[in-house]
């Protein structure tokens, strides 16, 4: 008998202490000392026990005393007898059920994140009345298919210099959203320029011509902003995750881990200057590889000429004393060289030491077709009257 978890009774018979006996002859009397037995039945019971009693156990078989001091001393203090690591949160779990099965032969992830809703939204100021103007495109494409497939048709899309361009992507995955790890936005495509460092050349159209303007966006590393020719200011995009559990697997937009939702990331592009009509390219991947990248079903053009802000709206010089002629036999052969900058100075009445590098580069792109000798005379001018 233990009380307390301490043995204060034993009774060996028969050479061992495990003693079987039938029921129709045992007398036990709990909480007393029995005084005369008579039959089956307790004669008297006398020194009862004045008090509670919590709990007993009877046992059918022999315990050792180690066993009745740890069954005592855990109710009293159990804490003694637990040993309590980290609380796991259920991201936790997740993460370590997905590592299990992507160390297996299972495939925990095969599938490529899918592209369900793109829109672009142009904001645009008016120089004169300072009017703010907003227009948009949205598309919204329902396929059953990681990656879809747009007809030949593109919608065009035409900006001025100086808008600002959003390209908003909303994408879906079979697992959590949270896993889309990286994202990125390509254009002004054009055949791969002599002087475009080899290290940004790996983004191409179906025509095989390189995006010399692009932004990713990377979950876990820095951002990669590429602009060949500085022709364009990018924001750092924004990121909205909206997700809900339903722990319902077999219900439509529910994907693998029971989730609905949207992971919607917004681009912002700033166009400095003119861009010729262009494909948009996207991409997005999530954390085990999987991808997709494919142009959007529009083109973007920017058209006219980049604004210039004057300091005064009156008293403004003009080039009316240049020669026509000979500024184009320049500009047309254009080579960048000390002699081709002197020469422009000289029919722009202008001294060398004050034509700055980027009329230079305005020859250059005359040259190239990519602006108008007009663009080039009034940038001159804006030089001379600021």
């Amino acid at each position: 008998m233990y009380i307390n978890g301490v043995l204060v009774k034993d009774e060996n018979s028969s050479g061992h202490l495990n003693r079987h006996i039938q029921t129709d002859n045992l007398r036990m009397v709990l909480g007393g000392d029995i005084d005369a037995q008579g039959g089956n039945n307790c004669g008297r019971v006398n020194n009862e026990l004045k008090g509670k009693v919590d709990e007993f156990r009877i046992s059918s078989g022999l315990r050792t005393a180690d066993y009745a001091a740890a069954t005592y001393f855990n109710q009293g203090d159990p804490s003694t007898y637990l040993s309590l690591g980290v609380q796991e949160t259920q991201d936790e779990k997740n993460e370590e059920e997905r590592k299990k099965k992507k160390n297996s032969t299972y495939c925990w992830d095969c599938e490529a994140p899918k592209l369900t809703k793109a829109e672009v939204l142009i904001t645009s100021q008016n120089s004169e009345t300072k009017h703010i103007s907003q227009s948009s495109d949205i598309w919204n494409f329902d396929h059953n298919y990681p990656l879809f497939a747009f007809d030949d048709y593109k919608t065009p899309i035409i900006a001025d210099p100086g808008d600002k361009v959003e390209i908003i992507l909303e994408l879906t995955d079979n697992r959590s959203l949270k896993g889309i790890s990286d994202s990125g936005t390509y254009t002004n495509f054009m055949n791969l320029p002599k002087d475009m460092n080899l290290f940004y050349a790996n983004n191409f159209d179906k025509f095989g011509n390189v995006s010399t303007t692009f932004y990713e966006w990377h979950q876990t590393g820095d951002d990669l902003v590429y602009d060949y020719s500085k022709s364009t200011e990018w924001t750092k995009p924004s990121i909205v995750i909206e997700e809900i559990s339903t722990y319902q697997k077999d219900i439509p937009g529910v994907n693998l881990d029971g989730i609905v939702g949207t992971f919607t990331i917004t681009y912002n592009i700033k166009f400095l200057q003119p861009m010729q009509t262009t494909e948009v390219w996207v991409y997005a991947a999530d954390e085990y590889g999987n991808f997709f990248k494919l142009p959007l079903p529009f083109t973007l053009k920017i058209a006219g000429n980049e604004p210039l802000f004057f300091e005064s709206k009156v008293n403004q010089k003009v080039l009316g004393f240049y020669d026509e002629s000979m500024l184009l036999d320049i500009v047309s052969d254009w080579t960048g060289s000390t002699q081709d900058v002197s020469d422009l100075a000289k029919i722009l009445g202008i001294l060398d030491e004050q034509l700055p590098p980027w009329v230079a580069n305005l020859a250059l792109w005359v040259s190239e077709d990519r602006i108008s000798m007009g663009d080039m005379i009034v940038s001159i001018e804006h030089l001379i009257n600021n």
